[in-house]
């Protein structure tokens, strides 16, 4: 029978003697390391319900340079719905940072040519957006330079009126 105060063994003189029996066996070096642990999961424990502050406070980081690209490819990339979409799926940051600077123009001091920055808790879903951004620019590229090359639409005779 059950007595009456709680399940066996958590009276505090009972805790404190299975700890003391826990302490005993893995001695001053495993205390030292289970206290270690303990310390980092109580710190881990207190930041999960936290929110970023800024993107910055991220584990990994990757700029991806799209100064050089085309204007659509840039703009598509730069879209304030791709960005967000991207960025929910990866569970990534993205800013864009500097500035655009024409071909053959180099940035002076302090300036720098535009660029994604992806920040991310995770090496995994950085990459994976990295990889997202660069198949859209990529995508995108392919379009523009399509779209400006002349048509094939001539033929072996040229019509002419007259």
């Amino acid at each position: 029978m059950v007595a009456a105060s709680g399940a066996a063994g958590t009276d505090p003189e009972s805790l404190k003697n299975r700890i003391a029996a826990v302490n005993a066996k893995i001695g001053k070096e495993g205390q030292k390391t289970a206290a270690a642990v303990i310390a980092q999961l109580n710190k881990l424990k207190s930041h999960a319900g936290t929110v970023r502050k800024s993107a910055s406070d991220a584990a990994f980081a990757l700029e991806i340079e799209i100064n050089d690209f085309p204007e659509p490819a840039r703009w598509k990339v730069n879209n304030k719905k791709q960005i967000s979409q991207i960025a929910e799926v990866c569970k990534v940051a993205i800013t864009a940072r500097g500035s655009f600077f024409p071909p053959g123009k180099q940035p002076g001091p302090g300036e720098r040519k535009l660029v994604l920055v992806v920040e991310g808790d995770t090496q995994f879903c950085v990459d994976r957006a990295a990889k997202e951004i660069k198949l859209i620019l990529k995508e995108a590229t392919m379009m523009a330079v399509e779209s400006e090359a002349p048509s094939r639409s001539f033929g072996r005779y040229l019509v002419t009126n007259g």
